[in-house]
């Protein structure tokens, strides 16, 4: 935990968080003492006010203060003129404002109900579009470098075990303000301790919403945007002071999202999400693996990263805001997945690869510690044993920090369902057992090629008519064939790394007679569909072994001749009569 870490670490952080320009910017936006001091239209703060009223009424004055955070003092001269107007009515409590309760008369509703038609916006009194642009952009100006203390660095990092390389190039990408792609096999800490990067950052001062061309704008977003300590904050509450944000996305990131978007129910314009990571790091994660082109997704962040400003559509209006973020690009695919472009503004390079096998360990033991397990000597030999080479008595698996998590919380489950006080190695090893990318390893699957393209091989179907049965028996035993199935003489033989016209010419050397071919057609297959099935995986059968001698296939038992397999494209065929005619059958 960061809170025991010591003292001077803590106390360095602190003061690296309220730094004098971060404080500056906090004092200056001091609480609104008038309605002029809001820097909208009355009109506008009056409707405002009324769509509260309507909308939760009857409600204290205290709740339409934290809907709209407006100071009480300026909400109840807007109140006021609301009666005077006899739109809203005092309904009950008081004497004070926060404690009284209002209601709209039904000559306030039905003007709520009309400006709501236009304007469904309920919630923060936004902050005028050239406020914005003055507070945040003092801001972005001269940002970079930062000089970030040591001590920071350690609380950043204090739950990041091992890494070391990584986490001094993300110290250099926060230090200079350059982008990185990270790249490595799935569980090895990528998103993880990029998001432990953007704790390098200092705060930044951002509007929860802005007033633009007659709309809102919404900035600030609590799934992203991190409050810093109330005494922090500005007298302003329309603004609100937070860490830098860390904003992921991954595989479901489209180009339409980089637009940002229209919530017709809130009546709000949502900004995307490379603008709401502005101050912090932008991850875009599983590069190579969006719907959309990822080549089109990155070239539409080009200018955002080169500019630090993108340009949002509010209703008919082209509006500019700030986007100064880190960029983050992380994927386990070929670097080639970029261009040139993209790697030029995302210049740094972090390669996390499987962590030492103690590094493993130490993490495992870590997340059991976190929740709360009493654990045994032998639960974290067991760990260790996984993932110790085959040579020096192990298992072999590829270690990874996913792996610690998600064992340690299916050890616990299983200590849970067992009704036992302590996990041993007994519960750890058949937590081991229940993951099933842990079995798949253990089984040989290679992982690498899952779920792409790799896994799947083209397939011809074909129709061999007029063949013997003692014949479908050889018929299996030729080279290129994956599966057959007769159907009376007639048998449907699959076809794999071969084509028609060389599995014909191999029946006439084996001697198989037949009376006709037909070309069903070609589709993709996985290749991984006969290697690695799932009644395999839940009985935990051992490979078979190859028979001396004649050479067996484990799961087949075809011999193995001599007859080489060749590698053709898969021919189109228009005409099998002039295929057979051609080889003279």
């Amino acid at each position: 935990m960061a809170e025991d870490l010591p003292p001077e670490i803590l106390k360095a952080v602190e003061e690296y968080y309220n730094r004098p320009e971060i404080v500056e910017v906090v004092e200056s936006l001091a609480k609104p003492k008038s309605i002029e001091d809001l820097g909208l239209p009355e009109e506008y703060i009056e409707n405002l006010v009324l769509k509260v009223i309507a909308d939760r009424g009857p409600v204290e004055g205290r709740e339409i203060y934290e809907v709209t955070r407006i100071p009480i003092p300026i909400l109840e001269e807007i109140v006021d003129e609301l009666q005077d107007r006899k739109l809203v009515g005092h309904t009950g409590g008081g004497p004070m404002f926060q404690n009284t309760t209002f209601d709209v008369t039904p000559k306030g509703r039905e003007l709520a109900a009309n400006i709501m038609s236009e304007d469904p916006y309920i919630g923060v009194c936004p902050v005028p579009y050239d406020m914005y642009q003055e507070v945040v952009g003092d801001q972005v100006e001269g940002r970079y470098p930062i000089e970030i203390p040591e001590e920071v660095y350690e609380y950043a990092f204090h739950d990041v075990i091992g890494a070391e390389e990584a986490k001094r190039t993300y110290y250099l990408a926060a230090t200079s303000g350059r982008g990185l792609v990270v790249f490595g096999p799935p569980g090895t800490g990528k998103t993880f301790t990029l998001s432990r990067m953007a704790k390098l950052l200092p705060p930044i001062v951002i509007p929860k919403a802005v007033y633009v061309a007659g709309s809102v704008l919404q900035l600030y977003d609590p799934d992203f945007h991190e409050p810093r300590p109330r005494r922090e904050q500005p007298g302003d509450e329309r603004w609100v002071k937070i860490h830098a944000p860390f904003v992921f996305t991954g595989a479901e990131l489209t180009l339409d999202d980089l637009q940002g978007r229209y919530d017709a129910e809130k009546g709000v314009y949502e900004v995307p999400p490379h603008v709401k990571a502005h101050g912090g790091v932008f991850l875009v994660d599983d590069v190579g693996r969006q719907r959309d082109s990822h080549i089109a997704i990155l070239n539409r962040l080009i200018v955002p990263m080169e500019n630090k400003k993108d340009i949002v559509h509010v209703g008919g209006t082209a509006v500019e805001v700030f986007c100064d973020f880190i960029a983050a690009f992380s994927t386990n695919l070929p670097i080639t997945v970029f261009d040139e472009a993209h790697l030029r503004r995302a210049p740094l390079f972090v390669h996390l690869s499987h962590p030492p096998l103690e590094e493993a360990v130490n993490l495992f033991r870590k997340r059991l510690d976190e929740m709360g397990e009493e654990y045994t000597e032998d639960a974290l030999e067991t760990y260790r044993r996984a993932f110790t080479p085959e040579e020096e008595g192990g298992w072999g698996l590829k270690p990874t920090f996913a792996y610690a998590r998600d064992i340690a919380q299916l050890a616990q489950a299983i200590r849970i369902q067992e009704g036992k006080d302590v996990i041993d190695g007994e519960i750890v090893e058949k937590a081991l057992r229940k993951h099933i990318v842990l079995t798949l390893q253990r089984k040989g699957a290679d992982l690498d090629k899952f779920g792409t393209e790799e896994t799947e091989v083209p397939v011809t179907t074909i129709v061999v008519k007029g063949v013997t049965e003692e014949d479908v028996n050889e018929i299996e035993k030729i080279p290129g064939v994956r599966t057959v199935s007769p159907m009376g003489t007639d048998v449907y033989v699959d076809l794999e790394g071969t084509t028609p016209t060389r599995f014909i010419s191999l029946l006439r050397e084996w001697g198989i007679e037949f009376t006709d071919v037909e070309v069903v057609g070609t589709f993709r297959a996985s290749v991984l569909a006969e290697a690695t099935t799932m009644e395999e995986l839940m009985e935990g059968a051992e490979e078979e072994e190859t028979t001396e001698g004649v050479g067996v296939e484990p799961e087949t038992g075809k011999e193995e001749r001599e007859t080489e397999i060749i590698e053709e494209e898969t021919e189109d065929i228009e005409d099998v009569d002039d295929l057979l005619k051609d080889l003279e059958l």
